[in-house]
């Protein structure tokens, strides 16, 4: 029977048949038995259906897939064990998968030659999720090119058109897609709304597509960790550090659910919808004023240094996360370090609180207005959220052998919006790529702000122009990014956001010690940048500074952060659908995307 059901523990039990049909191969007693010793053991699994499952006092007509950490076993729960956690309300221990038992050896007659056991081929699908597979729907082809086409947007519409295809399967019906959101070379995403019985909507989701995969690359494992596509794994194990500390993870875009199409090569991310766009678009009129350089332009519309400041921290908490596990001082034990490789304007996302009464909360008991909490993410109205892990990695188990995958798998040809080691690096590629890559991504997030210019060809050094054919690409600029004399030393304010600078006229309106930071975190070496946490111990001690109070304000002074910010009423909860599907599908007509 298809949701909605009458109780939380229906729902969990929809989802928990479904996983084990398509991942363990137990009979229908053991399946029961363990979805029981679950439901009865398992406090945070009661939970988590008993909050999901009936917002606003209405059954789900969709069930919301299993919790992060996944709670079932590897080995099922047997009769007794049901008996044991109904009366302990406990869980039991799972069973050690069974090993075969050593056969006791006998006397040799006689030494004998070592013979190699005979190497066996692994099946082709042993990186894939276990057999068998979840049926899937019927999917028309998913066709990038068409969905951009602005001028044809029939293809966009019938993309919106179709159902979220959330697992598990369930009616649909009361899920409308909306608007095109974003299109990139690995996929596009889109606004989802969902409504309730008078027609008004009651949740709002963004579904990512991922571009359909070639046959190659589907069967490459260099694009698999853990039997998922590797962009899915990596959004699993954030979620998982979530369920221990969602405060720690404010800065790292919320997965609710996936969905993998094994014989369409293709799947889908169900993500939390950011309000407030990409810092891309936010940032345009700031980069319109300032194109032209400084005649002309209004010189209170730039991104206020207080907010630089914030992003700054913001993402390297993020990506402080991904290395290790935590924001903590001691990584999760067991962490795989995870690289985001692709640190850019668009990759981030803006989440609009409502702000709370600020001038209030900055005193302390004492009555001291110079103590204000600029950390505490409740009361920033502007909220940068770091996004699209479609590009990240962390490496698999190597057991041994001398060769990684990393830098070799993650090399791209010159492009001078990523960090050096990613392009500039010559066979036999020996420079690896980790925490120090991410750092020179936040220096360019960090430098286009303080620019206030958007540049598809990342920062570059002040007043460098040149009429070498090395840099024609670049009209004559030195992109930071391009191993050359003048990047080989360590940047400093002669060159690189200088004092003064002609290029980059904004650029003078911020303090000297911010754009010292930026700088290094930009150096070409990467022992030359500093690492996460000095980032954030830096932002923090510039934060809290009593001295630095004009900055934390600025920080909660959501129309002074020149930022144009979409939030788009039409897309508000309960707003009703009918005018907003006719108002989104004109947008998706005369818009051009973001892009992913």
């Amino acid at each position: 029977m298809a949701p909605p059901y009458k109780n939380a523990y229906s729902y969990f039990r929809a989802d928990a048949i479904e996983f084990i049909k398509a991942n363990r191969t137990w009979t229908s007693a053991q399946r029961a038995q363990t979805i029981s010793s679950i439901w009865a053991g398992n406090q945070h699994v009661k939970d988590y259906y008993a909050n999901h499952t009936r917002p606003q006092g209405r059954w789900l007509g969709r069930s919301p897939g299993l919790p992060n950490p996944n709670p079932i076993p590897a080995v099922p729960f047997t009769a007794t064990d049901v008996d044991r956690t109904k009366s302990a309300h406990t869980m039991p221990v799972p069973a050690a998968p069974v090993s075969p038992i050593a056969a006791v050896p006998t006397a040799a007659p006689a030494a004998m030659p070592v013979v190699a056991p005979v190497y066996v081929d692994s099946q082709l699908h042993d990186f894939w999720p276990r057999l068998p597979w979840s049926t899937e729907p019927d999917m028309a082809p998913f066709s990038l090119e068409a969905i951009k086409n602005k001028h044809h947007p029939s293809a966009c519409n019938a993309w919106l058109d179709t159902e979220p295809y959330m697992p598990p399967p369930s009616d649909e019906s009361h899920w409308h897609g909306m608007k095109l959101l974003a299109t990139g070379g690995y996929g596009a995403a889109g606004l989802w709304v969902e409504v309730d019985a008078t027609n008004n909507i009651s949740d709002r989701m963004v579904i990512k597509e991922a571009n359909t995969f070639t046959k190659s690359a589907w069967r490459d494992p260099k694009n698999w960790r853990d039997r998922l596509p590797r962009e899915i794994r990596i959004h699993e194990l954030l979620e998982e550090r979530r369920a221990v500390d969602p405060a720690m993870c404010r800065h790292i875009i919320r997965l609710r659910a996936h969905r993998l199409f094994m014989r369409l090569r293709r799947y889908r991310l169900y993500l939390d919808y950011y309000a407030g766009g990409d810092l891309n678009c936010a940032m345009k009129q700031c980069a319109d004023n300032w194109k032209d350089g400084k005649d002309g332009a209004n010189e209170d519309m730039i991104i206020p240094e207080g907010f630089v400041w914030y992003t700054i921290k913001a993402l390297a908490e993020a990506c402080l996360l991904l290395q290790n596990g935590t924001t903590s001082e001691i990584p999760v034990d067991g962490w795989r370090p995870i690289t985001h490789l692709d640190l850019r304007l668009p990759n981030v996302l803006l989440n609009l609180n409502n702000p709370l009464a600020y001038e209030g909360m900055r005193k302390t008991a004492a009555g001291s207005s110079n103590s204000a909490d600029a950390d505490s993410a409740e009361e920033h109205p502007v909220v940068p959220v770091l996004a699209d892990f479609g590009i990240s990695f962390f490496s698999p188990k190597s057991d041994g052998c001398p060769i990684s995958d990393n830098p070799d798998q993650y090399i791209t040809s010159v492009d001078t919006r990523y960090p050096p080691e990613m392009h500039q690096q010559a066979e036999p590629y020996d420079i690896r790529l980790g925490e120090k890559t991410d750092v020179w991504g936040i220096g360019n997030i960090a430098w286009t702000l303080i620019a206030n210019r958007q540049d598809d060809a990342g920062p570059f050094r002040c007043e460098s122009w040149t009429p070498s054919a090395t840099f024609a690409g670049w009209d004559g600029h030195v992109p930071l990014a391009i191993q050359c004399d003048r990047n080989n030393a360590r940047h400093d304010d002669s060159d690189v956001l200088m004092a003064y600078s002609k290029t980059n006229p904004a650029a003078n309106e911020y303090g000297p010690q911010i754009k010292e930071l930026v700088r290094t975190c930009l150096n070409y070496e990467q022992d030359d940048r500093p690492t996460l946490k000095e980032i954030i111990a830096e932002a923090e001690q510039f934060l809290s500074d009593p001295d630095n109070h004009t900055f934390v304000d600025q920080i909660h002074d959501k129309d002074g952060l020149n930022l144009t910010l979409p939030d788009f009423p039409e897309f508000a909860i309960e707003e009703s659908i009918s005018e907003v599907k006719r108002i989104g599908r004109a947008e998706n007509d005369d818009e051009t995307p973001s892009s992913i």
